[in-house]
């Protein structure tokens, strides 16, 4: 074995190269493919998160100014943020009645804009700990559930439409929405390129990205073929693709003054659609206020187990993690017509 010096010996400081200087060409890629490290930096959380957050913030940030707190720019913030000023706007949401989820979500935009910032969150802290605490138990509540909308309702709501281009459009998203127990933002999402016929008529549905798909691995799901030709959502889109002429692209598009454009829809027009067919079907208004985008995936959860299909079945296509999800979606009165563990046991 050689002795240690020897070793050494071999990478003598005076051995060192001179320093190179890089050109102005390659530092400009660097320069880009910094740019490009902050896009996909951006990328790692949902737009839709991205968004959220920066509403929470600015209402925060608005929240400082109103009681002659500094700010930071663009309406946000200064960072890092007191511990005692998170909980002071904390109480002062609970007590104006807002929603415990609400509160959860500012409490996570606060969290992860310090953790951008290279600072410790004020989350942390215990004594801000206590007061969260108590405000969950307080006025914590069972979250608003959105309407469950069946077949039925469905076909009604179709059959109101005036026909058009729009109506033709409407009417595929809801039957595609319904089927696919698609969240808005997945459904607004798909593409022609996402849809694959199958040989016995069905589709396969591709969602390129969704809320338990952060990674966009991309998840499936069939999508059968109706015994009626007005709810039957692969007609629906058959139709659709037909009058719309789309061979590429998203799926559901804006359509102004008769004419398609080329802009998909925002997640909130699902919403629009569902709201504005329930009027035009005369649905009485306590139901209308409680439609909402989610109205679709909750009603083929609640529809699917009301027909005797089984839970994992259920899980399968709304593509929840785990059975207590699938739960909160079906609809109560269905649940309770379902089998008990502790009836015919002998009490």
């Amino acid at each position: 074995m050689r002795p240690i010096k020897a070793i050494n010996a071999r990478v003598a400081p005076d051995m060192a190269a001179p320093l190179a200087v890089a050109p102005e060409t390659a530092l400009a890629r660097l320069e880009a493919l910094a740019t490009r490290a902050g896009e996909y930096a951006a990328e790692a959380q949902a737009r839709n998160t991205r968004r959220a957050y920066q509403r929470a913030l600015r209402a925060f940030g608005r929240w400082c100014a109103d009681n002659g707190l500094p700010g930071g720019g663009d309406g946000l913030p200064v960072l890092p943020t007191p511990p005692e000023l998170v909980a002071a706007f904390l109480v002062a949401r609970a007590d104006t009645g807002r929603a415990v989820a609400s509160m959860a979500l500012f409490l996570s935009a606060v969290s992860d804009a310090h953790r951008l910032a290279g600072l410790p969150s004020p989350v942390s802290d215990p004594a801000l700990q206590r007061v969260w605490a108590g405000i969950r138990r307080s006025r914590g509540r069972p979250p608003r559930q959105a309407y469950p909308l069946n077949v039925r309702e469905l076909r009604v709501m179709i059959l109101a439409q005036p026909w058009g281009l729009k109506s033709v459009r409407d009417r595929c998203a809801m039957l595609l929405g319904f089927a696919a127990a698609a969240r808005p933002e997945e459904l607004v999402l798909i593409e022609v390129e996402h849809l694959k016929p199958l040989d016995d008529g069905r589709l396969l549905l591709t969602i390129p990205r969704s809320k338990t798909d952060q990674e966009s691995q991309g998840q499936t799901v069939v999508i059968p073929r109706g015994s009626d030709r007005v709810t039957c959502p692969v007609a629906a889109l058959e139709d659709w693709l037909a009058v719309s002429g789309l061979a590429g692209g998203p799926v559901l598009r804006g359509v102004q003054y008769g004419q398609l454009t080329a802009n998909r829809l925002w997640p909130g027009d699902i919403s629009k659609i569902l709201k504005a067919a329930a009027r035009r079907a005369a649905f009485p208004k306590k139901v209308v206020e409680k439609i909402s985008a989610y109205s679709l995936r909750r009603g083929l959860a609640t529809t699917a187990r009301k027909q005797g299909r089984s839970l994992d079945s259920i899980q399968r296509q709304c593509r929840h993690r785990n059975v207590a999800t699938t739960l909160r979606y079906v609809a109560t009165e269905e649940l309770v017509k379902s089998e008990c563990a502790a009836e015919g046991i002998g009490l």
